[in-house]
């Protein structure tokens, strides 16, 4: 089903179901849309004229609790759906 791609191999065995694969593709895109976030603040920072290290820093923290809340609410809405 996943064919040769070394990253999923470990995922074959484990994911079963259409409900997990679509879980999955789920928590990829949300862990992506953070990451962009965070690095586009980081670079709005470092444009200001922040140091590399205290941008990525600053821009972390203050991305944690948004990321802390949609992750939530993804937990919620699938317990209860």
């Amino acid at each position: 089903m996943w064919g040769e791609k070394p990253a999923l191999m470990p995922l074959r065995d484990e994911v079963r179901g259409v409900g997990a694969l679509v879980g999955l593709v789920t928590l990829m895109g949300l862990v992506n849309k953070h990451a962009i976030l965070i690095v586009k603040f980081a670079n709005d920072l470092r444009a200001e004229g922040w140091l590399k290290r205290e941008a990525i820093e600053e821009a972390a923290a203050l991305r944690l609790h948004p990321i802390c809340r949609a992750t939530n609410k993804m937990r919620t809405a699938r317990q209860t759906g």
